[in-house]
């Protein structure tokens, strides 16, 4: 039986930027959410639905990118195409939390940090007490977090969560798919989702 070839590097890439920008939206509609639950509580839930769906999220991707180059990818390109796709997607959100905390709303930084100290005042306890006086000695010896601080470190928090995504849904992608029946049914499925972009 001939033998198929592995997509070559190119096809892993162009499938990789173009999950980059749903994913880049998915984080952003996340950090938005985060951002805009302190003064409306109900969009924690949204949130909170969010963060439990990435990882099924992340598998979907994953199976899609798998089937598009006909089941022929190996585990290591399907692990790369997550973490590219997370690179990406992480500065599409870097990009759109930098604007936020900018332009939009520049003031929200100070203000959570405030809301924090008071809530931990509030408490009433020795140890939130100390702990609202080392935040205020932090921020009074080196500033409050800037924009750019912010986006640096989501962009280095979600390629971590990217990788480790990544790896465990490129493993229950090619053990779900081990079945050439399961293939079939899945590309008979998804007729316009099952082809590299050659």
């Amino acid at each position: 039986m001939e033998e198929k070839s592995v997509p070559p590097p190119s096809l892993i890439i162009n499938r990789a930027g173009h999950n980059g920008l749903w994913l880049g939206a998915y984080l952003s509609a996340l950090a938005v959410g985060s951002g805009l639950s302190a003064t409306v509580p109900l969009l924690s839930l949204l949130v909170w639905a969010l963060t439990i769906y990435l990882p099924f999220y992340t598998y979907r991707i994953i199976v899609r990118g798998y089937a598009a180059s006909d089941f022929r990818s190996r585990f290591v390109d399907l692990w790369a195409e997550g973490i590219v796709s997370y690179l990406l997607g992480s500065l599409f959100q870097a990009l759109t939390v930098y604007i936020c905390l900018r332009f939009i709303a520049p003031g929200f930084i100070e203000t959570q940090v405030n809301t924090a100290m008071e809530i931990l005042r509030a408490a009433a306890d020795p140890s939130t007490i100390a702990l609202a006086d080392n935040i205020e000695s932090i921020v009074a010896s080196t500033g409050l977090p800037r924009p750019t601080d912010i986006a640096i470190q989501l962009v280095a928090f979600n390629i971590i969560a990217g990788f480790v995504l990544s790896l465990f849904a490129s493993l229950a992608a090619i053990s779900a798919y081990r079945s050439p029946e399961k293939r079939r049914r899945y590309t008979e499925s998804h007729p316009d989702k099952n082809s590299d972009n050659r």
